[in-house]
């Protein structure tokens, strides 16, 4: 199982380990001979981590390890330790610091919380718990750490499970009926409510992106076809489409993007069953030179036929790499 998890998403492991990390601090919580049965449980998790860890990296190592995308992910030794230090410091700020659509403040503010309760209330001896509770709060920033660089943001999704733990954790220590845990469960019900707002505002947010660009899909295929295309005749796609979301809209490195701005156009296309085929790198750089002059979606004359392929503008924007990058992941080159 743990296998599993590796080879499927890295983030997933990072969950796996502040998950691990609370309920030790539960089990601490409970037990009454807490130090024995502390270490049995620390030993037990960080068994089942260190023998999944090393038969990823013989997998990855036979398999994989000439792949460009796993051999850049570590900086470390790339750059000077001060490099490193610097890109560790700025993603950590970007993430608990700036308002994301999901994170925002939360972090800082469950942080806080649990703070002053854990100096008041928290179960003793503390020396371990304190121990495993910076564990915790550094889990969700495992692979930065890492890697030396900072991770998409996206990625730190085990932060909102540290955002909840840090809030039942707090609510678990108080006094039961005292004031201290009636503010505290207020607090705690405003920041839920705060998480909930950007959560519920990027599925919005997709979904309206999604609806646009089915409709501009179909809007294509309809103009192509007008124009004598078949399947068989590959199309160029450059540029991005320059669509205005509403004020209730919020967008994340990938949550609420258009396919256009991935350069992935040709690939939606085919998701919805339309045979399309996407150009090659030659036919590419002649459509980036042809677009320079051409007009860009839905004025008259976006789209252009040549003599082997179609060019079909959506906009400015995507550069020649970036639409090199999307050709190559409809050919599974990545």
């Amino acid at each position: 199982m743990f296998l599993w998890v590796y080879s499927t998403y890295q983030s997933l492991i990072i969950l796996y380990f502040a998950a691990s990390l609370f309920l030790f601090i539960l089990f601490y919580y409970e037990e009454e001979n807490k130090e024995n049965h502390a270490w049995r449980f620390v030993f037990y998790c960080a068994f089942v981590f260190v023998a999944g860890f090393i038969l990823n990296e013989i997998i990855i190592r036979l398999y994989l390890g000439e792949i460009a995308y796993l051999k850049d992910q570590v900086c470390w030794g790339k750059s000077s330790v001060a490099a490193c230090g610097v890109k560790i410091a700025v993603h950590f700020l970007c993430v608990t610091v700036t308002n994301l659509p999901v994170y925002g403040l939360g972090y800082l503010l469950s942080l806080c919380l649990l703070f002053i309760t854990f100096l008041q209330h928290a179960p003793r001896p503390k020396k371990m718990l304190f121990a495993a509770l910076c564990l915790l709060e550094c889990s969700p920033f495992i692979l930065t750490f890492y890697a030396g660089i900072g991770q998409t943001v996206r990625s730190q999704f085990a932060l909102s499970f540290v955002i909840a733990a840090n809030c039942g954790l707090a609510l678990l220590w108080l006094p039961s009926q005292s004031l201290a845990k009636i503010l505290a469960g207020v607090a705690v019900l405003g920041l839920f409510l705060n998480q909930m707002h950007g959560v519920l505002r990027l599925t919005y947010s997709d979904d309206l992106r999604t609806q646009s660009d089915v409709f501009i899909a179909h809007a294509i295929e309809n103009r192509l076809s007008q124009k004598g295309w078949n399947k068989n005749i590959p199309v160029a796609f450059i540029g991005t489409v320059d669509q205005r979301l509403n004020n209730v809209s919020a967008v994340g490195q990938m949550i609420g993007l258009s396919m256009t701005e991935w350069g992935r156009m040709a690939l939606h296309m085919q998701s919805m069953g339309i045979p399309i085929q996407g150009a090659n790198a030659e036919q590419i750089k002649k459509a980036h030179r042809l677009a320079q002059t051409m007009p860009s979606y839905p004025q008259e004359g976006f789209i252009q036929a040549l003599e082997d392929f179609y060019v079909v503008k959506l906009g400015e924007g995507l550069s020649e790499v970036e639409s090199n990058l999307g050709l190559q992941k409809i050919h599974g080159q990545l």
